[in-house]
């Protein structure tokens, strides 16, 4: 048994030793570069060779591992230097090697005196693992250039171990042949307003840059936009802007490099905060529809112009941040509803009130009691009444297929309430229609049958706001008086009763006592009491008038036309 064992022992410290004598004398297969450095051209003769991002295959005992280079490693001589091989670097793996080899030598022989031999040998194999298992550092390799470098072509050598590789960069003033952009970024559409002093979004860039041949043929690159290093390739600067500031449709941008330049185009177009319909102007209909959509109506919008506070959702503070917009001034002397007012001509006074332009294009539709019935789809819940008259008749082409002397029929109607969720107001509308035209559809007033009008507004018996100026004196002609300011009535959606918080001061004057007295007596009929003034002090008397002369003024709070039912009026005319 002793002797068996004495026989293992000695098998094993044999096998050992070969192992040791074996890892001595391991050593580095080859060097070989697999990607040169980042940079591999630069301007100028003194510069400092920068071989971050360099790739090396190493090749230790048949074992390949690759090693980045992920920061500048300072230069360790002249390329000459680098042939000359120091005992020290030698020495060192051989030494580190047969160290842990050693190691591992002496734990399997205490193992061998206590169990068999085959468990010896196990141990044995494990001895060559090392050998082949050394890791490779950074720090491990030495990198040799000549200083100052030449123009043209320059070598780059590193070493491990014995073993050297190495790779050519190139020193040239105007190294670029040319650059072209091979792929345009991700995004090319800018919107005004919105993108107003932002950076272009450079993303998806992609431009192919060729250097000059300097031995080897022409080198091509690809750079590819990059957000952590956006402006750098090949150790050089990108410089991206646009050709000049941003305009309407198609925008060079200039890409510069090295002194070569390629381009591509974004276009900008024009879309407005606020624009909820897209439709290329902010005003009522986009106030309209923001709320209807806020409600929970599903409707097609805009997403990027109707968030308007940019948080991600559409609710109750886009209509506020769209009220503001909407109250911005121009820089000419009268304010005007922003960006497009003029497509439903509403302005914007110095006071902050909203009112319609002299001539608006809603003129050319007329009137009639439908418009009433649909206003609550539309999100305007107000109180209304009409007056209907017979005075005057047409002349001879005043409009189209009437005959002069055709008797004329009036109708002036009143409305007061809240427009939309953010608006409250009042209207005061005239319209005429030949008798014997059967249908109760009226046309606006033309210019001639004008009146001059003025209202004042109070809300909660206090003074809002006063159409045309704050005297408010029928003193300007109009087919149509408005006047809106932002805010909102209390339960302004309950339709079951007036909405009293409103009460309108309306002043007319009309070409003729008689045409007064018939408007006057359309008021009675309508609920109103004549008085002897109007008082808009302490409001002792509502839904009251007064007629002097020509002019009929009256205070409206109360009176509707259907009861029940307060934005649809009464649609049968006053007899005569």
């Amino acid at each position: 048994m002793k002797k068996s064992l004495c026989i293992a022992i000695c098998f094993a410290v044999v096998l050992t030793a070969c192992a040791v004598g074996f890892s001595a004398f391991a050593g580095t297969d080859s060097l070989s570069v697999v990607s040169a450095p980042n940079k591999l051209y630069y301007l100028d003769v003194s510069d400092t060779v920068d071989v971050t991002g360099t790739k090396l295959k190493v090749k230790i005992d048949g074992a390949e591992q690759v090693v980045e280079l992920t920061r500048n490693i300072e230069r360790a001589g002249s390329v000459a230097d680098a042939d000359v091989t120091t005992a020290t670097e030698t020495t060192t793996v051989a030494e580190t090697t047969t160290a842990e080899t050693t190691t591992q030598a002496g734990e399997s022989t205490t193992a061998a005196e206590t169990t068999t031999a085959t468990e010896t040998t196990t141990a044995v194999e494990t001895t060559t693992e090392p050998a082949t298992t050394v890791t490779v550092r950074e720090s491990d390799i030495k990198v040799y250039y000549n200083q100052p470098l030449v123009a043209g072509e320059n070598e780059v050598v590193f070493k491990y171990a014995d073993k050297t590789a190495s790779c050519k960069i190139y020193v040239d003033a105007d190294p670029v042949q040319k650059i072209k952009v091979t792929k345009a970024p991700d995004k090319t559409e800018y919107f005004f307003y919105y993108d107003d002093g932002k950076p272009i979004d450079c993303s998806g860039l992609e431009v192919t840059v060729t250097y000059k041949d300097f031995g080897d043929g022409a080198q091509e690159f690809v750079y590819k936009y990059d957000e952590v290093e956006s402006l750098d390739f090949m150790g050089h600067r990108f410089n991206i802007r646009l050709a000049y500031n941003h305009q309407e449709g198609k925008n060079p941008v200039i890409v510069t490099y090295l002194g070569k330049e390629a381009n591509f185009d974004i276009y900008y177009k024009k879309i407005y905060p606020g624009d909820v319909n897209n439709d290329g102007a902010v005003n009522a209909k986009d106030l309209v529809r923001l709320q209807r959509i806020v409600l929970g109506e599903k409707l097609s919008y805009n997403p990027i112009t109707t968030d308007l506070n940019e948080d991600g959702k559409i609710n109750t503070k886009d209509i506020t941040e769209l009220r503001k917009a909407l109250t911005i001034a121009d820089k000419s002397g009268e304010f005007e509803w922003v960006f497009d007012a003029k497509l439903l001509s509403y302005m914007v006074s110095a006071d902050g009130y909203f009112y319609t332009a002299d001539d608006p294009w809603q003129r050319n539709f007329g009137f009639n009691e439908v418009y009433d019935y649909a206003t609550p789809y539309t999100f305007m819940y107000y109180d209304t009444f009409r007056v209907f008259f017979d005075y005057g008749e047409y002349e001879e082409g005043e409009l189209d297929g009437v005959p002069a002397g055709t008797p004329k029929q009036w109708m002036i109607q009143p409305w007061k309430g809240q427009y939309g969720m953010v608006l409250y107001g009042a209207e005061l509308g005239v319209y005429t229609k030949p008798d014997t035209r059967t249908t109760p559809h009226y046309d606006c007033a033309n210019d001639d049958d004008r009146l001059p009008m003025a209202m004042t507004v109070y809300k909660d018996k206090k003074l809002s706001f006063s159409m045309p100026d704050k005297n408010a004196q029928p003193d300007k002609k109009y087919w149509w008086i408005t006047g809106f300011k932002p805010g909102a009535l209390d339960n302004y959606t309950d339709m079951s009763k007036p909405h009293s918080q409103l009460m309108i001061e309306f002043k007319i004057d009309f070409p003729s006592n008689e045409m007064a007295n018939k408007f006057a007596a359309g008021l009675e009929e309508r609920g109103f009491t004549k008085t002897g003034f109007i008082d808009t002090v302490n409001f002792r008397k509502v839904d009251v008038y007064t007629i002097n002369g020509n002019r009929v003024e009256f205070l409206w709070r109360d009176v509707v036309g259907t009861p029940g039912q307060t934005n649809v009026p009464n649609s049968v005319p006053v007899a005569n």
